[in-house]
């Protein structure tokens, strides 16, 4: 029984679940996958920390820390709950709408949907709604344009 019977190394081989195997499986041996994830995640922290010392650049970080000391817990939990849950149901609402175009993964249209509302409070010209369809196309392997008239209908 070789690995890719049970499924160890599913996660880096292919990016498909039961549902897409008549879509051609994007093959890659496992340590250039576990590298390529490796630069991304370094890519992604390093923009990240860039962003914040931008934002935070003219401010008065005692006064910051104070203000958030002085926040309600219950509150800030009970919004980040709310913030969750709209992103969820978006990522249900969208996954109803792709429904006709293929099957898509919950998971793949939930951190789509998060990066393309992210992009949109941070990118000029509502580009996070180009590219939330676009993410979700190079993932699950649909159609960009077809995924693309979703995010215009849901508008």
């Amino acid at each position: 029984m070789s690995f890719e019977e049970v499924g160890i190394l599913q996660g880096c081989l292919s990016a498909r679940n039961r549902t897409q195997d008549y879509r051609p499986a994007r093959r890659e041996g496992l340590i250039y996958c576990v590298y390529r994830m490796r630069i991304r995640t370094a890519l992604v922290s390093l923009l990240a920390i860039a962003l914040l010392a931008w934002f935070l650049r003219h401010a008065d970080l005692a006064d910051v820390w104070a203000q958030v000391r002085r926040a309600r817990g219950d509150l800030v939990i009970a919004a980040f709950g709310t913030v969750i849950l709209t992103y969820v149901i978006r990522a249900w609402r969208w996954r109803y709408l792709l429904h006709p175009i293929g099957p898509t993964r919950f998971r793949t249209a939930f951190r789509t949907t998060v990066i393309g509302f992210a992009a949109l409070g941070v990118l000029p010209a509502r580009a996070g709604d180009v590219l939330r369809p676009y993410l979700l196309a190079q993932q699950e392997g649909l159609s960009a344009p077809a995924i693309f008239a979703t995010v215009v209908m849901e508008r």
